[in-house]
């Protein structure tokens, strides 16, 4: 029994636990940098009948409540700062309450000239209200054209006009050159919405040309034709006024020659639907009219008349013959104009009409005021015939340029033969190259002629 009783006894010493061996805090503290003391009055001793043991329950529940001090890991202890005596708390309040004055007051301050613009230039808010003087608005208008920058510019000279009367605003546009480019052409880009501001500014600014020609621009852009002839009318009689005499110098027989043109066009267009409608004019039938007449240019109408009433007498408003000499036309244009219509309607025998004058003892001489290699050009556009087009290249005297012709109006033989009259085997030989294998009578006449003894090539 006393074995058992020690026995027992050493089993209890076992299975008492020692606290500070304990690596699990009872009070539910875990962490290995934390170090825990208590008082020893917080340990409650009993003595049993083994001997003196601790009492752990009490011991613990009253750890969580009494004195646990637990000691953390050394850290830098934060410095805070020296209390601030109450004068020095009154200091600080009266500087901020002063900036806030300040910037208060500042919202009501105009910034100088150099702030403001800088503030246009990156997008920043700005305000030109604050301003008011003349000199401070002249000084602000120079200061953006010493910038250079378009926008500020026309926002200054917007504010100007605005807040000046129209007498000083105009006298600073006059002043500043570049100011007043920029004033019109802000104008002319807001359209409709600028063209009256613009016409009197064009007047107090003394640019009668300028407000002439946007009269004149302002006409041609009228839809009803009959509505245009009007104001071009009206537009031709302004430059009877005095302030317009110089440009009445300029542009007063191009005004004439316009009024004149368009009335004559609404003229022929109004005799010629008669013509479509009845249906007896039979080039109307063969060749329809793919727009009227009128408000096309003067080449325009010069090919149209060409083209519908060649036969047409001089005297009649419709003769190709009349409106060259109504318009002062010089020969290069008719002809040009003339020989494109003949060659459309295939007229080849009026075509050499144009392109030929009775000479010595009544034979036909080649003359053309526009050149043969544009001749040549006229013809392979409107799709004359292969005979046609070769007839006319080989008149050309140049061989250099009846080669470079016949070439690109792809008249291969006249071409070959062209660089053998020039010697030119080289050439010849790249040549051959851009014929087409189904040109065989021109390979054969390059062939033949590579080995012909008599050309004396260079």
């Amino acid at each position: 029994m006393d074995d058992d009783y020690w026995g027992e006894n050493e089993k209890k010493k076992k299975d008492a636990r020692n606290f500070f061996d304990e690596e699990e805090f009872p009070v539910g503290v875990k962490n290995e940098s934390e170090e825990i003391d208590f008082d020893r009055r917080d340990v409650v001793g009993r003595l049993d009948d083994d001997g003196f043991m601790f009492d752990w329950k009490r011991s613990a529940s009253e750890a969580q409540s009494a004195r646990v001090t637990v000691k953390r890991r050394e850290t830098k202890p934060v410095e805070k700062p020296a209390a601030k005596s109450a004068r020095d708390l009154e200091k600080q309040v009266k500087s901020l309450q002063t900036q806030l004055d300040e910037a208060d007051r500042s919202r009501f301050k105009a910034l100088s000239i150099e702030d403001t613009l800088r503030r246009m230039l990156l997008g920043e808010p700005y305000c030109l209200e604050f301003y008011k003087s003349l000199e401070q608005k002249l000084d602000l208008l120079a200061k953006a054209i010493e910038y250079g920058d378009g926008n500020c510019i026309v926002a200054v000279l917007l504010f100007l006009k605005r807040t000046l009367a129209y007498k000083l605003f105009f006298s600073a546009l006059i002043t500043h050159a570049d100011a007043e480019n920029h004033y019109l052409a802000y104008l002319k880009q807001r359209g409709d919405l600028g063209l009256e501001e613009l016409e009197k500014t064009y007047n107090r600014l003394a640019r009668p040309e300028d407000e002439w020609m946007m009269k004149y621009e302002q006409c041609k852009e009228i839809g009803s034709v009959k509505s245009q002839l009007w104001h071009l009318k009206d537009c031709q009689r302004t430059l009877t006024e005095p302030e317009f005499k110089p440009v009445a110098f300029v542009y007063g027989e191009m005004a004439k020659e316009h009024v004149e043109l368009l009335g004559r066009q609404i003229e022929i267009d109004k005799k010629d639907d008669e013509l479509a409608r009845r249906g007896t004019y039979h080039l109307f039938n063969s060749h329809p009219r793919k727009s009227l007449l009128a408000s096309q240019p003067l080449m325009t109408t010069l090919f149209y008349c060409s083209f519908y009433h060649w036969e047409a007498g001089e005297d009649s408003i419709k003769s190709p013959v009349k409106l060259k000499a109504d318009f002062k036309l010089s020969e290069k244009q008719y002809l040009y104009a003339a020989l494109a219509a003949r060659t459309k309607r295939k007229k080849w025998d009026e075509v050499e009409k144009l392109l030929t004058t009775k000479g010595w003892f009544r034979t036909n001489k080649w003359t053309t005021a526009i050149g043969m290699d544009v001749v040549v050009d006229i013809l392979y556009r409107y799709s004359a015939t292969r005979d046609v087009i070769e007839k006319y290249v080989k008149i050309i005297d140049d061989l250099e340029l009846r080669f470079k012709m016949a070439a690109k109006v792809k008249s291969y033989g006249v071409a070959v033969d062209t660089l053998i009259s020039l010697r030119d085997r080289n050439q010849l030989l790249k040549f051959r190259e851009n014929v087409p294998p189904v040109q065989r009578a021109v390979h054969e006449k390059i062939e033949r002629s590579l080995t012909d003894p008599s050309v004396r090539w260079k």
